[in-house]
């Protein structure tokens, strides 16, 4: 499956490094198995195993995980917001000191 997986994506990427010094070679190969060409995105996951394709796909959704303070440092921002909107502003004098 492994050499399967590589044939397709090298169809799908039209790899020049096939006969590199002869391209009409290169084409009619091409040619030949087009019929057989699928999307790259597709190919890459012919032949993987369970485990490497649960992998791929995780690697796949994986995001960089926020650190906690900075979700709550935004969170307490907006209620700040919310409250100063919501709240007539308020001056308050200070006694003057003697």
């Amino acid at each position: 499956m492994d050499l399967k997986r590589g044939m397709l994506l090298r169809l799908a990427r039209q790899d020049p490094q096939l006969h590199p010094e002869d391209p009409k070679k290169r084409a009619a190969i091409y040619d030949k198995y087009k019929e057989f060409v699928i999307p790259e995105a597709e190919a890459e996951w012919v032949g993987l195993t369970l485990d490497e394709a649960v992998e791929k796909q995780r690697l796949l959704e994986e995001k960089a995980p926020t650190p906690l303070f900075k979700v709550y440092v935004e969170e307490l921002i907006e209620r700040l917001r919310q409250q100063a909107l919501s709240e007539p502003a308020v001056v308050q004098k200070r006694a003057g000191r003697t």
